[in-house]
Parts: C-alpha cells; sequence; structure tokens
C-alpha cells in the first residue's frame, strides 16, 4: 500500500483567474459527487466560490499509483472547510466550522483518509476557538463517528392552490391588519434586501446556516450559482415588506412547465422573519396564474400553515431527510449561546472517542439567564446527571430530540431525575431549520 501525501491549501489569485491545483481539487470533486465535469469556465467559478469563503482545501494524493491512473496531480480524497454561521436560539447566532466537499475514491476506501482529514480538522477549529463543526451529508451513516449528531430535518410538502390559498377568515384578517406587502422586485432590489431579510430569518430560526457566495450570486439573479454543469435555472423573486418599508421575508421559486400536470411552482428558497410575513408569500405564490400546486422540498418539521387554511387537507407531507449535522467544540460556548429552555439545572456527562469535549460540564437557568461552566461544582452538586455521547449532544443541542427520547433507546443515561423532567431544559423555542446545503 503506497503512501498518501496531505496537502491544505487555499485557491490563489485574483477572482476569475485559473489555479491548476485547486481546478484538480474541483475535478475530484466532481468525480466522487458523480457530476459531469463542468469545464474551465465553471471550474474558475467554483474557485471564486471558495476563494469568497476563504475555504481551506485538503487533498490527498497517491503518487505512486499504478500506470495507466488518473494523474497523480488529482485528489483522490477532497475535504473543505470554512467559517460560518449558525441560528442557535432566538436572536442568537454563533460562527460555526462549516465541513464541504468532502470525497474519497473508491478505490482508496478503508484506508483511515477521511478520519485523518476529519480529525486534522475538528482540532483545527477548536484551537481556533470555534464553538461548533456543522455539515450536510449526501449519506447518513458516516459522520456519527466523528461525533456529528443529526440536528435539522426539512420535509416535501405539497399545497394545493389551484383556486388559491383557501386562508380561514381569522388568518386572513391578521395578514390585512399586520400591513405587509408583496413584491415582485428587480434582481438589483432582490439582491440589496436579501441580506437583510435573511439576518431576520436566520435570527428566528434555530438551525438555519448562513448564506454563502453561491446564494448571495443566486439573490442577484445569477442562473447558476453553484458553478455545475448542466444546473442552470431561471427563478422567480419575491420580496415581503413590512409596514416600515424593511424586507420581512423573501421567496424564490421557478415553475415546472405545462408538460407536468398539475402544473406546478417549485419553491427554491423560502424565509421570513415571522409566521405572518411567511403566509404573506404563501398567499402571493398561491395567486399565480395557471399554477395549480406548490412544492417545497425544504419546508420544517413545524411547518404550519394548514392551520391557517380552511381545508388542512390542502397540505400534504411527503419524504424526510436531515439537513444539517451538528458536533459541538466548545460545551460551554454553545450553551451559553444557546440557552436552556426552562429554569433548572443538570451535569452533563460527555463522552467523546476524539477527546474534544470528554467531561463533565453544570447547565444552569435561573430567571431565565443561562450559565454553563465546566465541571460539578456550585448548583452541579445537587442536579440531576445526563450522561451521553458528543453524537447524542450534537441532536440534542437545537432539541432536534429530547432527553426522554434518547434515554428509550440507550442513547443517553439520567441519574437523580425522570428523564422527562429534563425535557423542557433542552426544548427549543420552534423546531430546528437549516433549508441551505454547502
Amino acid at each position: 500500500m503506497s503512501a498518501l501525501r496531505y496537502e491544505s491549501f487555499t485557491v490563489q489569485g485574483a477572482a476569475g483567474t485559473f489555479d491548476e491545483r485547486a481546478a484538480e481539487f474541483v475535478r475530484a470533486i466532481d468525480y466522487g459527487f458523480l457530476d459531469e465535469p463542468r469545464g474551465a469556465e465553471l471550474e474558475i467559478a467554483q474557485l471564486d466560490r471558495f476563494r469568497a469563503e476563504n475555504t481551506l482545501l485538503t487533498a490527498v494524493y497517491d503518487d505512486a499509483q499504478p500506470a495507466g491512473s488518473l494523474a497523480a496531480g488529482r485528489p483522490v480524497a477532497t475535504f473543505g472547510d470554512y467559517v460560518g454561521s449558525v441560528g442557535v436560539a432566538q436572536g442568537a447566532t454563533l460562527p460555526a466550522q462549516m465541513v464541504t466537499e468532502v470525497t474519497v475514491r473508491g478505490t482508496h476506501r478503508r484506508r483511515g483518509i477521511l478520519s485523518a482529514m476529519m480529525h486534522g480538522a475538528l482540532e483545527r477549529a477548536k484551537r481556533e476557538g470555534l464553538p461548533l463543526s456543522l455539515l450536510t451529508a449526501s449519506e447518513g451513516g458516516i459522520y456519527g463517528r466523528y461525533g456529528f449528531g443529526c440536528a435539522a430535518y426539512s420535509t416535501e410538502v405539497t399545497i394545493r392552490v389551484r383556486d388559491g390559498l383557501g386562508l380561514r377568515q381569522e388568518a386572513a384578517e391578521a395578514l390585512r391588519a399586520a400591513g405587509l406587502t408583496v413584491i415582485v422586485p428587480t434582481w438589483e432590489a432582490f439582491a440589496r434586501c436579501y441580506e437583510d431579510a435573511f439576518a431576520a430569518f436566520q435570527e428566528t430560526t434555530p438551525g438555519q446556516t448562513g448564506h454563502t457566495h453561491a446564494y448571495r450570486r443566486r439573490a442577484a439573479g445569477e442562473t447558476n450559482a453553484w458553478a455545475i454543469k448542466g444546473h442552470d435555472e431561471r427563478l422567480r423573486p419575491l420580496l415581503v415588506l413590512g409596514p416600515d418599508g424593511a424586507a420581512r421575508g423573501f421567496a424564490l421559486s421557478k415553475f415546472g412547465g405545462f408538460k407536468e400536470q398539475p402544473t406546478r411552482l417549485k419553491i427554491v428558497d423560502l424565509g421570513a422573519a415571522d409566521r405572518l410575513a411567511e403566509l404573506a408569500l404563501w398567499e402571493a405564490l398561491a395567486a399565480t396564474d395557471l399554477v395549480e400546486e406548490l412544492v417545497w422540498r425544504e419546508a420544517p418539521d413545524d411547518f404550519a400553515l394548514g392551520w391557517a387554511l380552511v381545508n388542512q387537507r390542502d397540505v400534504s407531507r411527503g419524504r424526510r431527510a436531515d439537513h444539517l449535522w451538528v458536533r459541538v467544540l466548545d460545551v460551554v460556548d454553545a450553551f451559553n449561546a444557546r440557552g436552556l429552555g426552562a429554569d433548572g439545572a443538570v451535569v452533563l456527562e460527555v463522552q467523546d472517542r476524539l477527546g474534544l469535549i470528554a467531561g463533565e460540564y453544570t447547565l444552569g437557568r435561573d430567571a431565565g439567564e443561562t450559565v454553563c461552566a465546566p465541571g460539578a461544582a456550585g448548583a452541579g452538586a445537587e442536579a440531576p446527571r445526563l450522561s451521553l455521547d458528543a453524537e447524542a449532544l450534537g441532536s440534542l443541542y437545537l432539541g432536534t430530540v429530547s432527553v426522554s427520547e434518547l434515554v428509550s433507546y440507550g442513547r443517553a443515561r439520567v441519574e437523580a431525575s425522570a428523564p422527562a423532567a429534563l425535557d423542557a431544559l433542552f426544548a427549543p423555542s420552534r423546531a430546528p431549520r437549516n433549508s441551505y446545503t454547502f
């Protein structure tokens, strides 16, 4: 078995210029994700994405491959990470390591390559003071061993709108009283308002990751923001404005075409600062001529539009999929920002096979103020104890799973308390949601 060479680097050169080593990295990820080679123009666009996020690229090379193999300059494995953000509670966001572009060529599996790349990246993020590491996964059984827990889900919903949105009278009255206005903006106006609208949305949405260069390009009207061959799409923007004229939400959609029956408007992105701003967007989308259904693949678990409708059966749910994995790197900073859902105290006993957060921590909330500290002194001396591993903690962090559920399946253990008594401590203000892939 030949020795492998690991290199970490950022894309060199100014925006719009070529970097051959980074371009080979792009060709490797295209191969790993079963995409067609994108060609030089789109490769440069992808390099600009990496430049914009200051993504650190880690590539693994096998210099001793047999004759006839791909050139040694093409990585056999890839890994990227950059610093982004995530909403963790009402009004609170945290910086986070965003893990992306993870591939290992099939011919080089079971050689510890992913573990080496992941361990190095997580240790570096912890040294740099990042409290969380995040990823979205194309395969679900890989990342738990590294302490990532599934932390947000999305569900496909279909809304029948042949005759518009059938709002209940009470919902329609509440919407009118809110003084909201929905507009079809120019792309220039949409790009300008999107930043503020997204910020308001993220601050109210636990689990929502920050936008990136690609999402900003899409908000400016780019038809292939991810620079992937064959992924051009022409979108329809909407903005909802508050009584003060400030953007309170946004939506992007695309028409499925008349060959598809029933005719559908597919929601590509939608976010709002509150329920009524979101309802205003749905009402406007449902009023689109010639459209019989609205389809959204990334609705949150607590999607509640049905409660505003005369006929709840106008909303049907389809496939549910995970859409965010969380790895806690600093328990104290993470929970002090996230807070607890009720007054009380608990001692966490965390097991971590990577050793990054193993130990005891006291979490307490008194009069609405949360304090997390290492060890079990003070309030922790009399508090119940919750023992779990880093993966389970990643799922518990945003409230995706309850303590009772973890205990019932042997994923956690509670001492000196009933599990249900701890559920309120970790309950979220709303179901975690992440609509962005990175």
